[in-house]
């Protein structure tokens, strides 16, 4: 529930849109978690997505995915908060972010599907 203080320095719910994927980004560094899991509707992040040029992420670190976010390669609405949560994480000092569809879930998490962001 997102909260703010007010001058007196209470506490109160305050209407606010949380993006699920920076949540849990912020989270898993919080808890000092080693891995970041975003499961999405796609095995992959893609680059040049849309373009007879895509291709799918697999093994990246997270300066070069950070270059990516960057230059544009990921929407705003769709896989650009899922990238950037990865890369915080990543940043943050978690061992390896994955972004990946549900049935690569298990897989990711050993390193073996989806795009793995590491230091």
């Amino acid at each position: 529930v997102p909260v703010a203080r007010d001058a007196s320095g209470a506490v109160h719910g305050v209407q606010a849109v949380l993006d699920k994927d920076r949540t849990a980004a912020l989270m898993a560094c919080a808890l000092a978690a080693d891995a970041l899991l975003i499961a999405t509707d796609v095995p992959n992040a893609v680059l040049d997505y849309g373009t007879p040029h895509a291709r799918p992420l697999n093994r990246i670190g997270a300066g070069e995915l950070r270059a990516h976010l960057a230059g544009g390669q990921f929407a705003e609405g769709s896989m650009g908060p899922k990238v950037e949560s990865a890369v915080r994480f990543v940043e943050s000092g978690g061992r390896r972010a994955v972004i990946t569809g549900l049935d690569g879930v298990a897989a990711g998490l050993a390193g073996q599907a989806g795009t793995v962001v590491e230091p």
